[in-house]
This record gives structure tokens, sequence and C-alpha cells, in this order.
């Protein structure tokens, strides 16, 4: 029925809202990329001379790491 539709929708546009990226950066996580936006899983992945962004709830900054 239009009932259990509407509700089965709703109840996705929730798991999607609790499992987006925005809860995440609500709770203080950020996720950092590579400049051309990779997103970086590894700290091994991170080369010499690379650039970073790390991106925040609210805003993003640039970074050059060390070794």
């Amino acid at each position: 029925s239009l009932i259990d539709k509407t509700q089965k929708l709703k109840a996705l546009k929730n798991l999607i809202r609790t499992l987006g990226p925005e809860t995440a950066f609500n709770r203080g996580f950020s996720i950092t990329m590579t400049d051309d936006g990779k997103i970086l899983r590894s700290a091994k992945d991170v080369k010499s001379g690379f650039i970073l962004r790390t991106k925040f709830k609210d805003g993003e900054i640039r970074s050059t790491p060390v070794r």
C-alpha cells in the first residue's frame, strides 16, 4: 500500500542520513584525500611531496605530510 511504501521510504532516508558522511563529521571524524580528491585509507598510501586535503564538518584544510 502507499502507506507502507511511504514508511519504507522514510526508513531508507533515515538510514542514509545515519550512514552518510555528515553524521561522521558531526561525531568528529574527517576525511583525508589527495589533492585530486582520491580518498586516503592508509598512511602507507601517502607519498613524499603529496598535498593532502582534509575535510571537516566546518571546512577543509590543505597540508603536507611530515615523515
